[in-house]
């Protein structure tokens, strides 16, 4: 009976430390570009993210075509594959804080951004080459 539960014991951890180990950390170190329809406002935006991902830290810069933004980006949080971030669009009544929230791949981001509900949308970015 001793041997049986000794034997699914260790099973158990080794089933517990594959699974730890094919959890791949995600890499989000790269250059990411799509294009979003900005509903409230009427039009359509091309946004590109440049992030730096070292160990658990993310830092970055949110920029768009059409010049509205070009701002280090600022709360950047990761939880599981959600990343969370704000960033700052210039408005004609003044600046906007904008916040994302995406769900990542080492391919794509994926989500929502709401800046202040006067402007809204989904957004889709790949990695650029």
């Amino acid at each position: 009976m001793r041997q049986n539960r000794l034997a699914l014991m260790t099973l158990s951890l080794f089933f517990i430390i594959g699974i730890a180990y094919s959890q791949e950390k995600l890499d989000l170190t790269g250059t990411w570009e799509g294009s979003t329809f900005a509903e409230g406002a009427g039009f359509a935006l091309v946004f590109t993210l440049v992030l730096e991902h070292k160990d658990d830290a993310i830092t970055g810069k949110l920029s768009d075509d059409m010049g509205y933004i070009d701002s280090e980006i600022t709360e950047v949080k990761l939880e599981g594959d959600v990343l969370t971030f704000e960033a700052i669009a210039m408005a004609p009544d003044g600046n906007l804080t904008m916040l994302f929230t995406l769900k990542c791949s080492d391919e794509e981001l994926k989500g929502e951004w709401d800046a202040e509900g006067e402007a809204f949308g989904e957004w889709t970015a790949t990695k650029t080459p």
